[in-house]
């Protein structure tokens, strides 16, 4: 038996993929979440094989990855949404097992979480061509690769349109980090205004 946590915000989806899984012999939802905060405070008790992690998960982001690997590293994290070939390399160098996207079938999601259950990855295949070369060390890091974590989750937001108050909320930080962790990034990029931030996300795809 392959004990799943669902990570998902909304309730629909939530519910959908738990009657999904549930409706496979051998798999069972043993935990739901729905926002970080609640994952973090059950995940060290959890008996699950795989957790299905949103990628717009409420207080989530890629410093989340890192934390739920070091609470407990034996659960499996498949992230679960869209997500561009860069944002998914960062995660699975933080942890993850991999990725499936929003709109994936029955199968493929079965698949992926028997996969990950197994200790393999699996990768979302609108990503797995070009990340894969990435994984192999073949190609040249790009800048957005030397920011932390947290780094990259607050420009990835503010070139999605995000205010420095509306990713304070999502993140559960203060403005004034946000603007640090802003400075911060801008300078490693070499950019100095939030269009520059805009059009280099776009240009390698950062934005999802």
């Amino acid at each position: 038996m392959i004990h799943i946590t669902v990570a998902q915000h909304r309730p629909v989806v939530r519910a959908g993929l738990e009657a999904l899984l549930g409706a496979v012999p051998d798999l069972r939802v043993v935990a739901a979440a729905d926002d970080a905060p609640a994952l973090v405070a059950a995940y060290p008790r959890l008996t699950a094989d795989v957790c299905l992690l949103d990628t717009r998960l409420p207080g989530g982001g890629f410093a989340l990855i890192g934390r739920l690997r070091a609470l407990r590293p034996t659960i499996g994290l498949l992230l679960l949404g869209d997500a561009a070939a860069p944002e998914v390399l960062r995660a699975v160098g933080l942890g993850a097992a991999g990725q499936v996207p929003l709109d994936v079938t029955a199968a493929e999601l079965e698949q992926a979480v028997r996969a990950v259950a197994a200790g393999g990855h699996h990768l979302g295949q609108a990503v797995a061509g070009s990340i894969g070369p990435r994984l192999a060390g073949t190609t040249a890091g790009a800048p957005h690769e030397r920011l932390s974590e947290r780094e990259l989750d607050v420009v990835t937001r503010l070139a999605g349109g995000a205010t420095l108050a509306e990713i304070g909320t999502e993140l559960g930080i203060s403005i004034r980090t946000v603007s640090t962790l802003r400075t911060r990034a801008m300078e490693k990029l070499g950019l100095t205004r939030n269009a520059e931030l805009t059009r280099y996300a776009m240009e390698h795809d950062l934005l999802g």
